[in-house]
């Protein structure tokens, strides 16, 4: 999420000069859902490629999707099938390398084949639900595999990410783009996102605070939920048309049942100590002791007064 911001923020320095307008258009997609199949990424495609009055999705030289790119100096380009020679995808392939290469030879680099299996419940990566619509489509990670234990860990927090190398890898991501789209691939050793038109470490690292400081998961995300609101206010900071969806499963048959999140009310109540307790309880028994006292006194002084104040017969001989 960090890296398509900072991407869209990038990029839109470029494309609101008219002499820096490239003849491509961008878009950026932010979806929810990754967990449960890639929801999110699926709804939006069927409704944008079946879609008359929808052209995003006509003319697409290529999908780039980023699933973990912050804690690592290795770097995977994962595709279902290897673009071939001359089309978009082997260009972006090419420009990657070379940026790599020119200015960051310390990251190791490597492409990963993986067929579609549909056989499968689940998607390995979120490109694939691009490949299946025959969408040219790949995976940016340091993840090697789908599998990787760290990449549904609860674990992931904060902590575990290294925010200069995640503002290192969004640098790499936008001179590989940044190369096909303004067909300056020829150029080896021009950097075109240096100084103040590079990445902003310092608004990386403010993201990441803001995204880390709460709950993600989908069903703790309604729908009225301010990230989304924030998010929706960032990309239209940058961006054209920003257009916020909310899909909602199908009732025939749905894939997934998402329910809006509970709220509930806790209350906490100040007690009393138990040594409170224990003196209270000695009171109370050496109050009922004195009342028993009192009134076994009574009855013995008002027994006493009746013998003293009845009339004795005297004896008269």
């Amino acid at each position: 999420v960090i890296a398509l911001l900072e991407l869209a923020r990038l990029f839109s320095k470029l494309y609101t000069n008219s002499r820096t307008h490239a003849k491509f258009n961008l878009v950026f997609l932010l979806s929810g859902g990754g967990k449960f199949n890639y929801q999110g990424t699926k709804r939006w495609i069927e409704d944008n490629l079946d879609s008359q009055d929808s052209n995003l999705l006509s003319d697409v030289a290529y999908v780039l999707c980023l699933d973990g790119i912050g804690k690592s100096d290795e770097m995977y380009l994962h595709v279902s099938k290897p673009p071939k020679e001359d089309s978009p995808g082997h260009h972006f392939l090419q420009n990657l390398q070379n940026v790599l290469k020119s200015f960051y030879p310390g990251v190791i680099f490597e492409m990963v084949h993986k067929k579609i299996n549909l056989a499968d419940d689940f998607l390995a990566w979120e490109h694939e639900r691009f490949s299946i619509k025959r969408l040219p489509a790949f995976t940016i990670s340091h993840f090697n595999s789908h599998k990787d234990p760290d990449r549904s860990t609860i674990l992931d927090q904060r902590e575990s990410v290294d925010v200069g190398k995640l503002s290192r890898n969004i640098e790499i991501v936008a001179e590989a783009l940044a190369r096909y789209v303004y067909n300056v691939s020829s150029h080896g050793n021009l950097q075109l996102f240096s100084g103040g038109l590079g990445v902003q470490q310092d608004l990386v690292e403010a993201w990441l605070g803001q995204l880390t400081s709460q709950p993600r998961a989908t069903q703790l995300l309604p729908k009225d939920h301010s990230l989304h609101s924030n998010l929706e206010e960032a990309m239209s900071r940058y961006l054209k048309d920003v257009k916020r969806t909310t899909f909602k499963a199908d009732k025939r048959d749905p894939e997934f049942q998402f329910y809006d999140g509970a709220t509930y009310t806790m209350s906490a109540y100040n007690v009393k100590p138990a040594i409170f307790d224990l003196f209270l309880a000695v009171a109370i028994l050496g109050y009922l002791a004195v009342v028993y006292l009192a009134v076994q006194n009574f009855h013995f002084l008002y027994s006493a007064m009746q013998k003293l104040s009845s009339p004795k017969k005297l004896k008269v001989q």
